[in-house]
C-alpha cells in the first residue's frame, strides 16, 4: 500500500516526537484476562495485523502467522493512574519492528478499562474503533466477529 499525505506528514512528525493515539473502553463487570488475551491474539490473526514495514512510499502489515502470542496485553496495576499510563505510552516511540499497537487492561472496582495505544500514522480513529469493536466482539460474542482480513481503503488522501 502507498503512504497517503497524512501518513507521510505524521511519520515526519514522529521523527521529532512520537505521534501516538489511544482508544479506551470502560466496561462494567470483571475481566477474564485469559479470554481477553486470546481474543486479542485472534483479532490480530484474523485481521492480518502485525508489525508494519515501510519501504520508500509504500508500507505493508506483516501478518502474525501464528506468532500473535508474542504481542502481549499489558495488565496495569489497579492502583496506578490510567491517565499517567496512557500519557506515557502516547509519548513513547514505537520501534521499527514493533507491533504498532499496545493493548492494555486495567481492573477497577466492579469494572475495567480495555485500551489500545497505537502509532497514529498506521490508522485513523475510525479504523482503530473497528479494531476495538472486533476485539470486544471476540471477547463477548465471538460468533458475531468478522472473519476476514482487514482491507485498506484504496487511493490516496
Amino acid at each position: 500500500m502507498r503512504l497517503n499525505v497524512f501518513q507521510r506528514l505524521v511519520r515526519n512528525w514522529d521523527t521529532v516526537h512520537p505521534y501516538n493515539a489511544a482508544q479506551i473502553i470502560h466496561i462494567t463487570g470483571q475481566p477474564d484476562e485469559q479470554n481477553i488475551r486470546a481474543a486479542w491474539q485472534t483479532t490480530l490473526t484474523t485481521l492480518g495485523l502485525g508489525p508494519v514495514h515501510v519501504r520508500g512510499p509504500d508500507y505493508h502489515f506483516e501478518s502474525v502467522n501464528g506468532s500473535a502470542s508474542l504481542y502481549r496485553l499489558a495488565i496495569l496495576d489497579p492502583e496506578s493512574s490510567l491517565d499517567e499510563y496512557v500519557s506515557a505510552q502516547m509519548n513513547a516511540p514505537f520501534a521499527e519492528a514493533e507491533l504498532p499497537l499496545r493493548p492494555f487492561l486495567q481492573h477497577q472496582n466492579g469494572s475495567f478499562y480495555l485500551g489500545l495505544v497505537y502509532q497514529h500514522w498506521i490508522a485513523d480513529s475510525a479504523s482503530i474503533q473497528m479494531l476495538m469493536r472486533e476485539w470486544f466482539v471476540r471477547i463477548y460474542d465471538p460468533a458475531a466477529a468478522h472473519n476476514l482480513p482487514a482491507r485498506a481503503a484504496p487511493g490516496e488522501i
